[in-house]
């Protein structure tokens, strides 16, 4: 595979991500009123967001701005499951990659009687779009634990039209640190 390198994390590790990022935006002094996971990945940390602030009005957004590994162009595939109309938004999406997706939400937001932040759990330093806030700067393909099965089947692909074997698949699986267990059942 090219040299893309991943960092596969665990849910434990979201979870202490998560708490990580509500301490900082506790920190800052911004107190959202509701919370919007881009959908997929922003749910799970909206979700710990949303209790450690006592059940925060959580709303949500679908972007799809991946195809496999390959970028697109971000587009709202479901809309808001709620328009929030007043009040401090806090945007949540596990990455900022090239940062289209937060900047798309951000844009649909503006204009509108909104106080609106972003966050995420990564940022990538070449991201044209900055979250207010963020826990950690990574270069690595992150793999979170909702894109496992996802992410086995995108290398498995990639690999059969390499010519690889699936020995070779599954090694390089387990070696980026998803579970043999895990491998085994899904590829």
């Amino acid at each position: 595979m090219k040299t893309l390198n991943f960092k596969v994390l665990k849910l434990n590790q979201v979870y202490i991500d998560s708490i990580k990022l509500w301490e900082k935006i506790v920190k800052d002094g911004f107190k959202p009123t509701i919370i919007i996971a881009v959908l997929d990945g922003g749910y799970l940390p909206s979700k710990i967001l949303s209790e450690l602030w006592g059940g925060l009005k959580l709303v949500t957004v679908k972007v799809k701005a991946y195809k496999g590994f390959r970028k697109k162009k971000p587009r709202i595939i479901q809309p808001f499951s709620m328009f929030p109309k007043k009040g401090n938004i806090l945007v949540v999406d596990d990455v900022a990659d090239s940062g289209e997706t937060l900047k798309l939400v951000f844009n649909s937001l503006k204009g509108k009687k909104l106080n609106v932040k972003t966050a995420t759990l990564h940022k990538k330093p070449w991201s044209k779009y900055s979250p207010n806030y963020y826990v950690h700067e990574v270069k690595e393909w992150v793999v979170y634990p909702w894109e496992y099965v996802e992410t086995i089947q995108n290398i498995a692909k990639k690999f059969k039209v390499e010519g690889k074997n699936l020995k070779k698949t599954n090694d390089f699986l387990v070696k980026i640190g998803l579970s043999k267990e895990i491998v085994r059942k899904v590829f």
